[in-house]
C-alpha cells in the first residue's frame, strides 16, 4: 500500500497546479472511496467513459 502524505505547507488542495496524472483500476478507485480514503471532490474524471464509470 502506498500512503502519500499531504505537505501542510501546500495549503488548500489545488486541482490547477497539484496534480497527479495515474491510472487506477475500478476496484481500487471504489475501495478507496467505501474506505473514505478519498471523496467524489478529491478528484476529477479525464474523459466521459470515465465519468460515466464513477458516476
Amino acid at each position: 500500500m502506498i500512503i502519500i502524505y499531504k505537505n501542510p505547507d501546500l495549503g488548500n488542495f489545488d486541482m490547477k497546479h497539484n496534480l497527479v496524472h495515474i491510472a487506477i483500476s475500478l476496484d481500487a478507485l471504489a475501495l478507496l472511496i467505501e474506505s473514505g480514503y478519498i471523496h467524489a471532490v478529491d478528484f476529477r474524471c479525464l474523459d466521459a467513459n470515465s465519468k460515466k464509470t464513477v458516476w
